[in-house]
Order: C-alpha cells, then structure tokens, then sequence
C-alpha cells in the first residue's frame, strides 16, 4: 500500500478525541455512544495493560451521526471516581469484560504520552546531532585560533628582530657624519 494512500486510510478514520470535537459532544459521551452500539468504531488491537488499544471511529459513521447526538447529553451523568464499576461477567458476545470508561482513558492516554514520547526523541536525536556538529565546528575553530596565533607570534618576533637589526644604525648616526669623523 503506496504512502498517499494509507494517509488517506488514516484520515479516513478519528480518534475518540476528534470525533467528539467534530460532533461537539465530549469525549466520555463519544466512548458511551461506541459502547451502546449507536456509533461504529474499532478497538485498537494493542493491549496495553491488559485493555485493548485506543478506538478509531470512521469518519463516515461520525458524520452519519445527526447532530443531535449532544442533545442527549443531559443523559450523560458524571458518576464519582470511587462509584466507577467494572462490568465482571462476559460481555453479551461472550468475550472478556467490556473495559471501564477509565480503563479506555488511561489506554488512549498511554497511547497519547507514547507518542509525545517519540516526537521527544526524535527531538533528541536531532539535538544530539546538532550538538556533535557544533562541537566539531568548535575543534576546528580552537585549531584555527592556534595556528592564528602561532603565526601572529611568529610575525611579532620577526618585527622585533628587524626593528632591532634598524635601532644600530640609527643610533650611530647618519652615514657623512661617521665617514667626516663626527660621532
């Protein structure tokens, strides 16, 4: 499969956290709406945990959704963290347990932090790049400077030899006042 069109696949589908933007209803409602079957969406084959990835939803079946998907939101209720319970038996198609809300949160937060987490390394590996080409660029400016100034010390001793062979003869005197017996 060319790369255009598995982008195209990828844009094909949202995450949780899209899908609710477009529909403009809140996360938790979204994940409601994959659980009660009244939008399709995947699970993440991923375990992380123990729970299964991410879901994905077509865009398709998100925008099939009428808009007023965000008008049964007074029938979402914020239950307390301690009143949160995981369903224990099989879930109607007798597979392992339906994930709690929370559960599916943390995976798709895992999911999150391990991308933020590649991107930072792909972040320090072009910095560690950067760093070891500055510290080349430095070795051979140090080198340069050292050369520079060897050839500066070498041209402040000529100077000084030259300017000393001078001082004799100017000391003596012009050349007629030697040759006419003056000093």
């Amino acid at each position: 499969m060319g790369k255009n069109a598995r982008m195209r696949r990828e844009r094909d589908r949202y995450s949780v956290y899209e899908a609710a933007r477009v529909l403009g209803v809140s996360p938790a409602r979204v994940r409601q709406m994959l659980r009660a079957g009244e939008i399709e969406g995947q699970r993440g084959e991923q375990r992380v945990e123990g729970v299964l990835g991410p879901w994905t939803l077509p865009a398709s079946a998100v925008h099939a959704v009428p808009r007023a998907a965000g008008g049964d939101a007074e029938d979402t209720v914020a239950i307390p963290a301690g009143e949160i319970t995981v369903p224990e038996g099989p879930t109607s198609e007798g597979g392992p347990p339906a994930p709690s809300e929370t559960s599916e949160r943390l995976s798709e937060g895992v999911q999150e932090l391990r991308e933020k987490a590649e991107a930072l390394i792909v972040g320090l590996d072009s910095l560690e790049g950067r760093l070891e080409a500055a510290e080349v660029e430095q070795l051979a400016l140090k080198e340069a400077l050292r050369l520079a100034e060897e050839r500066s010390e070498q041209l402040r001793a000529r100077l000084e030899e030259e300017r000393t062979r001078a001082e004799p003869r100017e000391q003596r005197g012009p050349t007629w006042r030697r040759w006419l017996g003056g000093e």
